[in-house]
């Protein structure tokens, strides 16, 4: 006679394990705070919350629960051993009931779903579950740290991960007011359609996870005997020791201000070992303390998410959707509350998920969502067929309903420019031949394309590529030399250089059988207008060039003139202004001077490089359509001296094929300002202008 496998009750259930399990959820509640906005909404404390979200929070708290799902396995499987015969049938069904409730929670409510690699894992642990602690630890080892070390290497410095879609979307997310097109994006975006691209890493860690939590089920790290005293002892220490430099170090990777050159490569090894370690010190500490009376008190109060976390977790991302996202078209808070406040609306919420879940096990044992797993897993009949049928009817639905959904698509590209390889992000709509293109220039200083979603924001997106591609058109974003993954040193090109570069994307687009090669244009954004200038005087082949805020004017005199008002608007005045000028020229000119007579490659190095830059033959060179966009408040390209000094150079007659606008209020990122002296900060929190892009519309549709 088969002996019944019955369900965990109350008496055998490990109340830390249980506490824990909720204090780790606070953590997942705070690491998934979906929070930001176009701009974002700024406080006094963003700096430090993002150092200590790095810093104690980051990776750490799902690495704790992912433990404790591979601790609730060994729980199981032990339990099995005493109790139940075939006991891999009913554990099998039990994960494929899981991975059901991970895609439900995946596509039709949050794509950064965890449940579904714990299904897939927790079906490889049934393999492992009689293996030896020495075999589990390396093989936790192997997992945990040298797979995912070296997958983090291969997506973030080797160019693994390629992505086919927008990523765009990934902040157009939270803003669309349609759930059905919340639904379609959530599938564009979803970690298990991008597979290789996203869940070879997560499954790796998140697996090799699971194998420390079952192995700390071996163990009997949770018993209260004092057996495991040293153990816990050196957890603490190289939770200190490795954790916290692990941590920081983390926070300057996550922040860009370390970057994983080849010197660097043992960094992602180091910093996963650190983490580890803090984790297990976390939990180490929290398993101590709760034996402590007076602060058991309040940990024990986590026991209760704890017990139910299965539904706490879901209710969790129900909770972001309904109140932060707008596709519900409620409370639609993204982008209205700032980073404190959102943490602490965060904190609230899991307060009332406490007080929930506390009357709730008064009454039921259970949470509604493990009761359903549970009612289902330990049920006489057979749901294998079933399950299969449910999962390919799933799959087609969903593939029917989506293979459309995408209307653009963005992707890595590199090309050759010389002995130089220059990278970029080409985005074109989803279908269609015979596409024009524009190869896109950024301005002055290091900024890359390699952050697509940050940097392509502003004119670049909102007047560029929201524009072009309603109409049909394909955009490159141009990397630098030596940034973003492009080779060389952008401090060693001058205009000239940047030029054949962008010369060199428009080659590269002529290659490709969807586009059209006689309508390819240049646009730039500041110093990127200069470069746009030059290539279309270089060469006849030019489609149309369109300058965003790009100076007329030569170097000199577009930075004497930026200084000059910005002096003014720090107050100078009269005699005072002319000294503060006469300084600031003097000082130039003697970076200048250093950058001539120096060898080596720094800022006044590129200054020597461009500062004599005149484009006025430039200008008069240009036969293609030519948009010049200003801002009537730019502090850094005035357009009423860059558009007197167009005027100048074509005796007040400027050729048919050039168009010159300018934005009211505009400023140099064309966010609508006041006056010319609000600050860039102030200035980003306000809004573009659509009538503004509505007449680049009707300007580039002339052109076809």
């Amino acid at each position: 006679m088969k002996t019944q496998f019955k369900p965990t009750n109350s008496t055998n259930r490990i109340e830390v394990v249980d506490a824990l399990r909720g204090f780790a959820l606070l953590g997942v509640l705070y690491a998934n705070i979906p929070f930001g906005g176009n701009p974002p909404i700024e406080s006094l404390y963003d700096e430090t919350i993002h150092f200590l979200y790095n810093f104690l929070l980051s990776k750490k708290f799902i690495t704790i629960f992912s433990m404790l799902f591979g601790f609730g396995f060994f729980i199981q499987f032990s339990r099995a051993k005493e109790k139940v015969i075939n006991f891999n049938s009913y554990f099998l069904k039990r994960m494929g009931l899981l991975f059901l409730i991970g895609c439900v929670h995946s596509f039709v409510f949050w794509n950064g779903d965890i449940i579904m690699s714990y299904a897939f894992g927790g079906v490889f642990l049934l393999l492992l579950r009689n293996w030896s602690i020495k075999k589990l630890i390396i093989l936790a080892i192997v997992f945990n740290v040298i797979l995912t070390g070296v997958t983090f290497i291969g997506n973030t410095a080797l160019g693994w991960a390629v992505y086919d879609y927008d990523f765009a979307i990934v902040t157009d997310l939270a803003l669309t007011n349609s759930y059905l097109e919340y639904l379609k994006m959530n599938w564009i975006t979803s970690p298990w359609v991008n597979f290789l691209n996203d869940m070879p890493l997560t499954l790796f860690f998140t697996f090799g996870n699971m194998l420390i939590g079952m192995i700390l089920g071996k163990i009997g790290f949770f018993s209260a005997d004092n057996k495991m005293k040293p153990l816990k002892r050196w957890f603490v220490i190289l939770g200190v020791l490795l954790g916290i430099p692990a941590s920081y170090y983390f926070h300057l990777v996550m922040t860009g201000n370390l970057e994983l050159d080849l010197p660097l490569l043992w960094v992602p090894f180091a910093i996963i070992v650190g983490m580890l370690f803090q984790s297990l010190a976390y939990i180490t500490l929290f398993v101590e303390l709760y034996r402590v009376v007076f602060i058991n008190k309040i940990l024990s109060g986590f026991k209760y998410v704890g017990k139910t976390a299965l539904t706490n977790y879901l209710s969790q991302s129900l909770f972001y959707l309904i109140v932060i996202y707008h596709c519900t078209n409620l409370f639609q808070l993204y982008g209205k509350l700032s980073e404190p406040e959102t943490y602490l609306l965060a904190t609230i919420f899991f307060i009332v998920q406490s007080i929930i879940s506390y009357y709730w096990l008064k009454i039921w044992r259970q949470g509604p969502v493990e009761f359903l797993w549970r009612k289902l897993s330990y049920s006489s009949i057979k749901l294998e067929n079933k399950m299969k049928k449910i999962y390919i009817i799933l799959t087609l639905s969903l593939t029917i309903q989506f293979v459309n959904a995408q209307h653009r698509i963005a992707e890595k590209v590199s090309f050759k420019s010389g002995n130089e390889t220059i990278t970029g992000i080409l985005v074109k709509p989803n279908s269609g031949n015979n596409l024009p293109a524009v190869v896109f220039q950024q301005g002055s200083g290091n900024f890359a394309f390699e952050g697509y979603e940050n940097e392509a924001w502003g004119p670049h997106k909102f007047y560029i590529e929201d524009v072009l591609l309603q109409q049909g058109y394909a955009v490159l974003y141009c990397n630098k030399r030596g940034l973003g993954g492009s080779t060389g040193n952008w401090r060693k090109n001058d205009f000239f250089g940047r030029a054949t570069d962008a010369y060199a994307a428009i080659e590269y687009l002529k290659t490709l059988p969807e586009i059209d090669k006689n309508r390819i244009g240049v646009s730039g954004h500041s110093q990127g207008g200069w470069i746009a200038q030059i290539v279309a005087a270089k060469h006849d082949d030019v489609a149309f060039i369109i300058c965003l805020a790009g100076p007329t004017v030569g170097v000199k005199a577009q930075i004497y003139s930026h200084d000059k008002f910005q002096f003014e608007c720090e107050g100078y005045e009269g005699d005072k202004l002319e000294k503060k000028i006469e300084k600031r020229k003097n000082g130039l000119d003697k970076s200048y001077k250093i950058g001539k007579n120096v060898g080596i490659i720094g800022a006044a190095k590129h200054l020597y490089l461009i500062f004599d830059y005149d484009n006025d033959e430039i200008l008069k060179s240009i036969k293609c359509p030519t948009l010049f966009l200003f801002g009537e408040f730019d502090i850094n390209v005035d357009p009423r001296e860059n558009i007197l000094h167009l005027n100048q150079i074509f005796q007040n007659k400027i050729p048919k094929n050039m168009t010159v606008k300018t934005m009211p209020k505009g400023q140099h990122g064309f966010y609508k300002v006041e006056n010319q002296c609000v600050p860039w900060e102030e200035a980003v929190k306000n809004e573009f202008d659509s009538n503004f892009k509505n007449q680049i519309t009707d300007w580039v549709k002339k052109l076809n």
